[in-house]
């Protein structure tokens, strides 16, 4: 969930918006339409990419490394 408050309700509810960042929310401080900041945990799970989970499910094509054609690239094709 994605709890976007202003930035004079922050100042007002910090330790209850830390909490909701630490349960896993997303907390968003903004003045105006403008984010100003994202609440987080400092320990939060990393989401990186985990080599080779998904290996052998995508397969390039036989052209793959071929130049490609002028019209390609004037917008023809």
């Amino acid at each position: 969930m994605v709890k976007t408050v202003n930035i004079q309700e922050a100042q007002a509810q910090l330790p209850a918006l830390l909490l909701l960042a630490l349960s896993g929310d997303e907390v968003l401080i903004v003045e105006g339409e403008k984010i100003l900041a994202k609440l987080m945990p400092i320990n939060a799970p990393s989401r990186s990419r985990v080599p080779g989970l998904n290996r052998g499910s995508m397969t390039p094509s036989a052209d793959f490394n071929e130049p490609l054609s002028n019209e390609f690239w004037m917008g023809l094709e």
